[in-house]
């Protein structure tokens, strides 16, 4: 796991755990992955490897963002962001604070952030990317909408005819395509949704 990570570019946490989990799959045991199908589909040797929704054992290895007790193998995270029209940079940063702070998660966990493209304008968010480094990239309709995925309701169905805005950039902007937390909405202004 310790070149699996090497290889995605993975961060690792609870490293103490590596041992631990290689002696156990040298020895034939069955080691419990706790991620997403995407993330699984790219393990190229996968015996004695059981994905789960949920860690049973010690012998678990955690692909996620989300650090927990086991071996975890951090992805990098993208950031799908709506705003309302001329919505500040100061109330940009505070979401992006705020949703990353109520899910544990750090800023430079995020790898990029992404949003329609009618925002490529839009000045505060803009001031964000450039005092963060971020190569924000806007997505057209046409992008949007050809997403297989069910996304949550969205204000921009009623106004753009899109399927989203944070949930589907966040999807389209990520190295796995997998939406990992659905948009959620800062003070009624602005909306952000995670993907790996």
């Amino acid at each position: 796991f310790d070149m699996f990570a090497k290889k995605n570019d993975l961060e690792i946490a609870n490293l103490k755990q590596l041992a631990l989990i290689s002696n156990s799959l040298i020895n034939k045991k069955e080691v419990e992955v706790k991620t997403y199908q995407s993330i699984f589909n790219t393990i190229d040797n996968k015996d004695n490897l059981k994905l789960v929704n949920e860690c049973s054992s010690d012998l678990c290895v955690n692909i996620t963002p989300f650090e927990d007790k086991h071996l975890t193998l951090k992805p990098s995270i993208y950031l799908g962001i709506g705003c309302n029209r001329d919505t500040s940079f100061e109330d940009i940063e505070a979401s992006v604070l705020w949703f990353l702070n109520k899910h544990n998660l750090k800023l430079e966990q995020i790898k990029n952030i992404g949003s329609f493209e009618a925002k490529n304008d839009e000045k505060g968010l803009l001031e964000f990317a450039q005092k963060y480094n971020f190569d924000i990239q806007f997505f057209n309709k046409e992008e949007i909408n050809s997403l297989e995925q069910n996304f949550s309701k969205s204000q921009a169905t009623k106004f753009f005819d899109l399927k989203g805005v944070a949930e589907p950039s966040a999807v389209l902007i990520s190295k796995y395509k997998e939406l990992v937390l659905k948009k959620e909405v800062y003070e009624k202004k602005i909306t952000l949704a995670l993907a790996v």
